[in-house]
């Protein structure tokens, strides 16, 4: 008998079918649990990294309130401090997919909003050679190691 097999007959005894049921009903719950202590987690190492960095008076994190995290494309960033409104900026992010796809991670750098025209090739390759050669400065150590 396999684990799963000999998990299930232990939980379909009928003296232990009350457990079964009551952990059931906790899973959802430990699920929301889990989650927001992964993001809230995450989003306190991030400023401390970023405090501990070169730039912590340039950025901020920002993440998405507890009520957003569980719904879908909830994202924690940096935000430049001296950010104004309308303004395009790159920013480092980590970020969930919809729920319904049991919430995929997504990590990069891309723009707050989108552009109004393509970058062509020449802008990409430099702006990827700057990210690079910076990129130890952005969070005290970020970046590729190449």
């Amino acid at each position: 008998m396999n684990y799963e097999e000999a998990v299930l007959d232990f939980l379909s005894k009928e003296e232990n079918l009350p457990i079964a049921l009551e952990v059931s009903d906790r899973i959802e719950q430990l699920k929301i649990r889990l989650h927001e202590e992964f993001w809230f987690t995450f989003r306190n190492a991030l400023q401390d990294a970023l405090a501990k960095s070169q730039r912590a008076n340039d950025w901020q994190v920002r993440m998405t309130d507890r009520d957003g995290l569980l719904k879908d494309y909830a994202k924690c960033w940096l935000v430049p401090r001296s950010f104004r409104q309308g303004q395009r900026y790159l920013r480092l992010a980590l970020e969930q997919g919809a729920r319904s796809l049991d919430y995929p991670l997504y990590y990069g750098v891309h723009w707050n909003r989108a552009l109004k025209t393509e970058l062509n090739v020449e802008e990409i390759g430099a702006l990827a050679d700057k990210l690079k050669r910076d990129s130890d400065q952005i969070v005290g150590g970020w970046g590729t190691n190449t």
